[in-house]
């Protein structure tokens, strides 16, 4: 992968959706993208460092858990469990 490759990747991100707002309204966002079959997860990126992810977690992520769209414990061990996917 060369810088140009990285650079084109890292700009793909910055193309897409942004949630912005409360913590009550980036989980609103969250909850119909995935709700609706828009997607299947997300991919988180920081607005400012340190604390950005920290702060996702303390604020948006126990909204997600309240409305029963975020997991509150894993179901196995591997990442393999955590999808479900059989063993080899």
């Amino acid at each position: 992968m060369t810088v140009r490759d990285l650079a084109a990747h890292r700009a793909t991100l910055l193309q897409g959706p942004r949630f912005v707002g409360t913590a009550e309204r980036v989980a609103d966002q969250m909850q119909e993208w995935f709700s609706g079959g828009a997607c299947d997860g997300f991919v988180l990126a920081a607005t400012h460092l340190p604390g950005a992810f920290e702060e996702f977690v303390r604020m948006v992520v126990p909204v997600l858990r309240a409305r029963g769209v975020f997991r509150t414990e894993y179901t196995g061990t591997t990442l393999r469990e955590h999808l479900g996917l059989p063993r080899p």
